[in-house]
């Protein structure tokens, strides 16, 4: 399996009323080691625009994890990751 390219992710969820800071990290294993988490990068869900985070990772194993406090109900409807296989065009 070859290495995958992660440049951003948009992430789907529900709108909350009051600020809903939320970090998110990603994960990355090149040869099925523990996972290496990145720093985080802060999404608020209570803002309208689309909340994408921008992580430029190489690894052939990736994971996401979301980090956060909820003091309001917060609804995951998906992510959107395009990976780019290494050495290829987009």
């Amino acid at each position: 399996t070859r290495l995958k390219t992660i440049s951003s992710i948009e992430h789907r969820t529900n709108r909350t009323a009051m600020s809903q800071p939320i970090n998110v990290r990603i994960g990355v294993s090149k040869n099925g080691e523990d996972r290496t988490l990145s720093d985080p990068q802060t999404i608020d869900l209570s803002t309208a625009e689309t909340k994408i985070t921008g992580h430029r990772v190489t690894s052939k194993y990736l994971s996401m994890r979301y980090e956060g406090g909820a003091t309001e109900p917060v609804v995951w409807k998906g992510s959107f990751a395009e990976p780019v296989i290494r050495g290829s065009w987009r």
